[in-house]
C-alpha cells in the first residue's frame, strides 16, 4: 500500500514539473509586443542639420536604395501610397505624424515641381503621436512620374518634408 501511494506520489510531482517546464517554455517563446510608432521618433528638435543618416534607425526612414524616398526629417511617416505606387485622383494618404504644429500640408508634384493639388489637414499637436488621412485629389499630369510631399508648414519653411517618389495612372 505503501508502495502505491509512493508511485502516485511521484507521478503527480514528475506532471506538475512537466507542466511548470512546459509553461516556462512558453513564456520564453512569446514574442515580445509589437513596437508602438512613437517609439521611433528623433526626440531631437527639427532643423536643416538634421538627416536621416544623422538620426540612426528612424521609424520612417526608407531603405538606401536613393532614389525612390527622401526623409529630411522623421517627423511625419507616409504609410500609404508606398513608393514608386501608381495613383490616380483622387488618392487616399495615409501615415503618422510627430509634430508640433498640429497641421500638415499634403501635395502632389509632376516630375518638372509643377503642383497638381494640395490640401492640408489637423494632427495632433506637442509632438503627440497620431495616424493621419485624407483624400487629395489632384490635375491630371502630362508627365508619368512625380512626388507625393507631406510637410508641416511653419512659417516660410517646410519642416519635416517626407517626399515618396509615385507613377501617375
Amino acid at each position: 500500500m505503501i508502495s502505491l501511494i509512493s508511485i502516485i506520489f511521484v507521478s503527480a510531482i514528475s506532471g506538475a514539473y512537466v507542466l511548470y517546464q512546459k509553461r516556462v517554455t512558453e513564456a520564453e517563446l512569446t514574442p515580445p509586443p509589437p513596437q508602438k510608432p512613437d517609439s521611433g521618433f528623433p526626440t531631437s528638435s527639427p532643423g536643416p542639420e538634421t538627416s536621416p543618416e544623422s538620426q540612426g534607425d528612424v521609424l520612417g526612414s526608407q531603405p538606401q536604395t536613393g532614389i525612390t524616398s527622401q526623409v529630411q526629417d522623421g517627423g511625419i511617416i507616409i504609410i500609404s501610397p508606398q513608393p514608386a505606387n501608381t495613383i490616380a485622383s483622387p488618392i487616399t494618404v495615409s501615415g503618422f505624424t510627430k509634430i508640433s504644429s498640429g497641421q500638415i500640408i499634403i501635395r502632389a508634384k509632376d516630375q518638372n515641381g509643377t503642383v497638381l493639388g494640395e490640401i492640408a489637414a489637423s494632427t495632433c499637436a506637442n509632438f503627440e503621436v497620431c495616424s493621419f488621412e485624407t483624400t487629395l485629389f489632384f490635375e491630371k499630369p502630362i508627365a508619368q512620374s512625380g512626388t507625393l510631399e507631406v510637410y508641416s508648414p511653419q512659417g516660410n519653411s517646410t519642416d519635416y518634408l517626407t517626399q515618396t517618389v509615385v507613377q501617375f495612372n
